[in-house]
């Protein structure tokens, strides 16, 4: 189900009691007084609409942010009013199919088909809003492609968390990006068909599956064991791009995998059947 700038998606899984928590929360307010902002724990993640940068929404405490937010059914970018702490609240942790998630207060409002709900009233399976594709930065990073490829080398070679720069890049090079993060990945031309990557950083993880919707592609995430070539399993966080749509978006928008070149040819031929 898809309106305008966003996308309703179904299996929107809720914690409920006991795995409501108390949590430290920051609130920050667009366009209102104070008592209008809304409550996230103080990990959450925010996006400065100018560079594309994720930051910590407890790092914004005191400042006035420039943020992509939800304005009508489009993301714009905003600059919020005050960023400030709010102490402890009881919080709930709202996770979808794809393995995206919001640690928010109770009454933080979640956008459904209808309208407006508090998170508290949600059920599994209802249908939440996210955003078909996130915006590309108004300022975006220039650096050479080079430099792009040995970014993308060197995170996966120490498996660590992309760059928050690196978030700021123009589309092109951040199709370069992905595409040479996606060599450590597969590419399955049977059945089931899939264009996937598996790595220990949960984190990693989270950064490529945001970092794909900037093109459209919404990933699922998961956490499984796969067996290595010595017979032992290895629990790992992985990625797959599994439904037809999203992998013809993937190639024509990412393009195909280098090394995997082949098997990315095959299940472009396969498309649509």
């Amino acid at each position: 189900m898809v309106r305008r700038g966003l996308r309703f998606v179904a299996e929107a899984s809720l914690m409920t009691s006991p795995e409501l928590f108390e949590g430290n929360y920051e609130e920050a307010t667009l366009g209102g007084s104070l008592g209008w902002g809304k409550c996230v724990t103080r990990t959450s993640s925010y996006v400065d609409g100018e560079t594309g940068i994720r930051t910590e929404i407890g790092q914004a405490v005191g400042t006035t942010p420039l943020v992509s937010s939800l304005d009508g059914m489009t993301i714009s970018s905003r600059k919020s009013n005050q960023v400030w702490k709010s102490g402890r609240k009881q919080c709930a942790k709202l996770v979808l199919a794809s393995g995206q998630w919001l640690e928010a207060s109770l009454d933080h409002p979640v956008l459904t088909p209808d309208d407006y709900r508090e998170l508290r009233a949600l059920d599994p399976k209802d249908f939440v809003a996210v955003a078909r594709r996130v915006p590309a930065p108004e300022k975006p990073l220039d650096i050479l492609d080079e430099e792009v490829v040995v970014a993308a080398a060197l995170i996966l070679l120490k498996g660590k968390r992309v760059l928050p720069s690196l978030f700021g890049l123009n589309d092109n090079q951040l199709a370069l990006f992905l595409r040479w993060l996606f060599t450590d990945g597969n590419v399955y031309t049977g059945s089931p068909r899939k264009i996937e990557i598996a790595l220990a950083s949960e984190g990693l993880i989270d950064d490529i599956q945001y970092l794909l919707r900037r093109f459209g592609i919404v990933a699922r995430k998961s956490y499984r064991a796969k067996k290595n070539q010595d017979g032992c399993f290895r629990w790992r966080w992985r990625l797959q791009v599994a439904d037809a749509s999203t992998q013809i978006a993937f190639m024509e928008r990412i393009g195909f995998v280098p090394g995997k070149e082949v098997a990315c040819e095959e299940l472009w031929l396969k498309r649509g059947r």
